[in-house]
């Protein structure tokens, strides 16, 4: 699928996501981190627009899928301002965590889903404060430098799996469940 952008606006005090994609999209999610709750939006059609008027603007990260028939869907995220919860965790539709999406999280903690494969160049860079982070096994391609600056994570992992792999090559701590 090609790819998939946004761009953000406030608008009387609502967050206004505007989505660009391919034509041939059909449905999608809009989905925005506020450091301690998941908004989510779905949208049908060509290039929409996504009104949410719950979410208080400038602390916030979005993520954008789209899908459409016969073809594999497509993410964007972006990360606005460093969240401010201690636990994250990540809902089922984020199965890959784009570059830089959580660079700078003050998250302590972070549960990626067991639907999530990929984690992108510096998505969980820069993160002082993050101690453990849950691993499942459907994590299969981490960039080299997602946890660069991340001096202090411990990865949890739910067996001797690519995770584990990564963090012995890296020389980050690990438990096995």
């Amino acid at each position: 699928m090609a790819p998939v952008s946004f761009t953000t606006d406030t608008v009387n005090g609502a967050l206004v996501v505007t989505v660009t994609c391919p034509n041939y999209v059909e449905s999608g999610m809009v989905s925005i981190w506020n450091g301690s709750t998941f908004y989510n939006a779905l949208y049908t059609g060509q290039n929409p627009t996504v009104i949410m008027d719950n979410v208080l603007p400038g602390q916030y990260s979005i993520s954008v899928s789209a899908s459409a028939t016969g073809y594999r869907s497509a993410t964007v995220s972006r990360r606005v301002i460093a969240h401010a919860s201690t636990q994250m965790i990540l809902p089922a539709f984020a199965t890959v965590i784009e570059e830089e999406a959580f660079s700078g999280s003050a998250a302590v903690e972070i549960v990626l889903p067991d639907q999530c494969t990929t984690i992108g160049d510096g998505a969980f860079a820069n993160c002082a404060q993050l101690r453990m982070i849950y691993m499942p096994d459907s994590v299969v391609n981490i960039a080299g430098n997602a946890f660069n600056g991340s001096e202090k994570v411990i990865f949890l992992c739910e067996s001797d799996n690519a995770a584990a792999a990564y963090a012995r090559n890296k020389g980050i701590d690990y438990i096995i469940e």
